[in-house]
């Protein structure tokens, strides 16, 4: 196979798997209407990968999930890239699922760090997680180990 074959092939591969969807749940797979679909949203500066669901590792040929309706646990990755500099943040949340609905992750810069906005099939904004202010130490006193 000639090395651009091998790329073409490559690059449809990669192509292909950045819409693979988790089944979350055991047994035969359900209709579209009895479950719900957790994805990232597609920004040009900020990416939201979705690292897990209730622990269980989407891995690396996936990016979104079929669930169960009913609270799930979301561990996220928050890309930021500016000019000049990428922030990384891990986050997590806990997102309540109603059946037949599509739920996607968009990320932003809020005051304290990253926010992700989880937005329904209709575009309602449903929950939201936001990245804490940092504790500060009082004046004068010594800062914990890390």
């Amino acid at each position: 196979m000639s090395k651009l074959c091998a790329v073409v092939a490559l690059g449809c591969l990669a192509a292909l798997s950045g819409c693979a969807t988790l089944k979350t749940y055991p047994g035969d797979r359900l209709d579209r209407s009895e479950v719900a679909v957790v994805k990232p949203g597609v920004e040009s500066e900020v990416h939201v990968v979705i690292e897990s669901i209730n622990g269980r590792s989407l891995g690396p040929l996936r990016d979104r999930a079929e669930v169960l309706p009913g609270r799930h646990v979301v561990d996220v990755l928050v890309i930021l890239q500016g000019r000049s500099r990428t922030i990384t943040r891990p986050m997590r949340f806990t997102l309540k699922a109603e059946a037949g609905r599509e739920y996607t992750l968009r990320g932003d810069w809020f005051m304290y760090g990253p926010r992700i906005k989880i937005r329904d099939s209709e575009g309602e904004l449903v929950a939201e997680a936001v990245t804490p202010p940092r504790r500060l130490h009082p004046v004068g006193a010594e800062a914990p180990p890390r």
